[in-house]
């Protein structure tokens, strides 16, 4: 079976990607700060094809294949998850429901319009107040009487929580998030209602590592703390806020509208409580481990590696390297590492990987680079180095 990329697909990849690297990425910031829609940029996809992904090409889509499908969404992604959402959630639940359970008439008289952009994106009528993305929590019914049909009952309060009003919804979320934003301080992930930008959140975390007290001195201000229990800590997933009950209960909203609670609470609770009583300790393990992982790896001529201050690490490689390429050429050796971004890589140290298993693992990352960059062929702009020190 091959993996590798039509030469379709290559050209499709480029052209989408040159797109958004115009119309997408450099407004991103501006956008997400204001909490709106890039509609501007929405109403050029459709001549490229990315509001008819779905949809067959005698509706006036693209239709094109799944992985070509992917591909658009990744590199929407790379310029903005937000815009990349609504874009899947268009073609994926607004248009092709049309394109597999509609009748004619319904594709023919919706898909060209969808396709075109015309009156807006396409959604899913889904969430309700007590149910996210919760079919079987829905409680809105409806019954036929004649032509017609109406709500029998239920929650009239239906959310379109896809791609049309994204930003309305964005703009209701960021209304409980201005109260608080996320600080990374030592392992804890705190909302403090005094932190407005990220210029202000670097301070404080250059505070908190240098003097200890930091953190103490801070704490009167500070709304809630959410700490995640898995990595690290061993527990499979989970996290926990904490906060007055006024935060609490517009959380739990919240949460239920982008998706409902899970119900395995118990579950991950007590393996929560058993990372907190057996692994606490060890965390500087990972962190130690992930800096001796990256001071490898950034041996490699092709990468650079940016000092990690956890037990995450983030490798950038260079012109010309395809981070799916060398996630591909690690994993041969029984490596796996995430693709962050098709220039970037990450990689996870925690308790399940050992010291000598961390550095066989960064070893084994450093001759995929290596062996990627070996295969670029013409590198005469690149700096000359005649051996590499392990």
């Amino acid at each position: 079976m091959d993996f590798e990329l039509t030469e379709e697909q290559r050209m499709w990849r480029f052209a989408v990607h040159d797109f958004c690297a115009q119309e997408v990425r450099p407004w991103a910031a501006e956008m997400d700060a204001r909490a709106e829609f890039n509609e501007k940029a929405v109403r050029k996809m459709a001549p490229l094809g990315l509001l008819g992904l779905v949809i067959p090409e005698e509706y006036g889509g693209a239709g094109v294949d799944a992985v070509s499908a992917a591909i658009a969404i990744e590199e929407i992604g790379w310029a903005d998850g937000g815009t990349a959402l609504s874009i899947a959630a268009h073609n994926g639940l607004g248009c092709a429901p049309i394109v597999l359970f509609g009748s004619e008439e319904q594709k023919r008289r919706w898909l060209p319009r969808l396709a075109r952009g015309e009156g807006g994106l396409g959604c899913l009528a889904l969430t309700e107040p007590e149910a996210g993305s919760d079919l079987m929590s829905a409680q809105t019914r409806a019954e036929r009487e004649g032509h017609l049909r109406k709500l029998l009952k239920g929650h009239r309060k239906i959310g379109l929580n896809h791609a049309e009003i994204t930003h309305r919804t964005a703009q209701e979320l960021r209304k409980f998030a201005r109260k608080a934003t996320f600080v990374d301080i030592s392992d804890a992930v705190m909302h403090t209602r005094l932190i407005k930008d990220e210029r202000e959140i670097a301070l404080l975390r250059r505070a908190a590592k240098i003097a200890t007290d930091a953190l103490a001195a801070v704490m009167p201000e500070i709304a809630t703390v959410m700490v995640s229990f898995s990595k690290g800590l061993g527990a499979p997933a989970g996290a926990i806020l904490a906060g007055d009950d006024e935060v609490i209960h517009r959380a739990n909203e919240v949460r239920k509208r982008l998706g409902g609670v899970m119900r395995q609470s118990g579950i991950l609770s007590s393996a929560a409580l058993y990372g907190l009583e057996n692994h606490l300790g060890r965390l500087a393990e990972d962190h130690a481990r992930a800096a001796d992982f990256a001071h490898v790896v950034d041996r490699a001529i092709a990468a650079t590696v940016m000092p990690p201050e956890t037990n995450i690490v983030m490798v950038d490689l260079a012109p010309g390297l395809d981070a799916a390429n060398v996630a591909r050429k690690v994993a041969r050796e029984g490596v796996l590492v995430s693709v962050w971004t098709p220039t970037r890589l990450r990689v996870v140290l925690h308790l399940d990987v050992s010291e000598d298993e961390a550095r066989t693992a960064a070893l084994a990352l450093l001759d995929a680079l290596d062996e990627a960059w070996r295969e670029l062929g013409d590198t005469s702009d690149w700096p000359v180095v005649t051996s590499i020190p392990r």
